[in-house]
């Protein structure tokens, strides 16, 4: 009876690990069909200074040791040694796809001393907390150690001298000096020349950029832009604001294909096979892409072969510089023409209809009174493919020429 009892627990022992080992085949089966189905994001990873952010939430755009970051709700921060405030030393865990950054974790770290950096700018007092003070767009820590020149109040402007640390800016000297010193506020607009550290040349004038200066997520030579300053008494105009122009040039959109992807240290350039709505090509377009443009890849990625909708501004004669990249699903066609070449023997396979290649496989649906022969009209309803040939839907028999 022993010998039986532990016989049966065996069996039922040895069922188990079966039962087991099977699921464990089924899930790797799984597993391995569904890598081909997987988009890889690349990722990056880096440590540095928080140097612009937004100012009433942590959502939008930041620049984080001249590199512009969004964050958007998914990012998560870790604040546990302090904020993560303008001057904070910060980790940060992102995607980057076509030079757009988004992090989806941020720490806040304690900065070696060595990182740490004096900065120094010049702007408005904007207003004089309890202990904190936000010059220009700066918020800056005032502590009993800061040395104050002058009589601070909201309207003058200050010289600040500040040190990062990971509690923010900290000044460590004010000279404040009342408004009616300097020349005069400006605004003006022109186009961006030269971009050389904290100065810029827009119309042969040199702009000193300061960490507290509003700046767009993207400054690109050749653009148009609106300044915001301070001209000082010495000359120097110090800029409190700076903004992209409006586009004063009509933008153009194409559509199609991306036939080749050839790279630039600082931009690709891409040919565009630009397509009608059936999917046909017209023309081909080199369209430059950088930094500065947008691409949405929700629907796919930005590669040789993908169909994308782009809105541009012309950049030379026969060029485009993108602004808006979307990349969308293949277009659906549609049209009626005369059969050259089918298979032999059944009507699996590649055919040419008005000289397209177009496929039939087991999900095509072919309507016809009469067996298809070369010379026959067909009417045809289909989805282009990455390599261009069109995937039948629908095949109907239309008649003879």
């Amino acid at each position: 009876m022993n010998q039986l009892h532990r016989s049966s627990w065996l069996e039922v022992l040895f069922s188990i690990m079966l039962v087991l080992y099977v699921a464990f085949l089924g899930l790797k089966v799984h597993l391995a069909g569904a890598v081909d189905d997987v988009v890889v994001t690349p990722h990056c990873a880096f440590v540095g200074l928080v140097m612009e952010r937004p100012a009433s939430s942590t959502l939008g755009a930041w620049r984080i040791n001249d590199i512009p970051v969004i964050v958007d709700k998914r990012c998560q921060f870790d604040e546990g040694v302090g904020a993560a405030v303008v001057g904070a030393w910060v980790s940060v865990a992102a995607t980057c796809t076509q030079g757009k950054v988004q992090p989806y974790a941020i720490r806040v770290l304690t900065p070696p001393t060595s990182q740490r950096r004096k900065i120094d700018f010049r702007q408005v007092i904007q207003s004089i907390g309890d202990g904190d003070w936000l010059v220009g767009n700066t918020k800056i820590a005032v502590r009993e150690g800061t040395h104050i020149i002058g009589v601070p109040a909201p309207g003058k402007v200050a010289q600040v001298e500040a040190e990062e640390t990971v509690q923010g800016l900290v000044a460590r000297r004010i000279v404040v000096l009342d408004k009616r010193e300097l020349a005069c506020e400006v605004a003006f607009s022109g186009t961006l020349q030269k971009i050389n550290g904290d100065v810029v040349v827009v119309d042969g004038h040199q702009i000193h950029l300061s960490s507290a200066t509003v700046l767009p997520d993207h400054l690109q030579v050749g653009r148009q832009i609106d300044i915001q300053a301070l001209r000082a008494n010495d000359g120097r105009i110090m800029a409190q604001k700076v903004a992209l122009a409006p586009d004063r040039q009509q933008m153009v959109r194409v559509a199609g294909w991306i036939n080749s992807i050839r790279n630039y240290p600082e931009q690709q350039v891409w040919q565009i096979a630009e397509a009608d709505n059936q999917g046909l090509i017209n023309n081909l377009v080199d369209t430059v892409v950088d930094t500065s443009s947008a691409i949405d890849e929700q629907h796919g990625v930005a590669k040789v072969g993908a169909w994308v909708d782009i809105k541009a501004l012309p950049a030379t004669d026969d060029a485009l510089h993108a602004r808006v990249v979307r990349v969308e699903k293949k277009p659906a066609t549609y049209f009626t023409g005369i059969i050259q070449k089918m298979p032999a023997e059944s009507y699996l396979g590649y055919w040419r209809v008005a000289d397209l290649i177009v496929e039939v496989n087991k999900s095509s649906m072919i309507i016809g009174e009469r067996p298809f022969r070369p010379g026959d009209l067909v009417s045809i309803h289909g989805r282009w493919a990455a390599d261009r040939h069109i995937i039948v839907d629908m095949m109907v028999h239309a008649g003879q020429e």
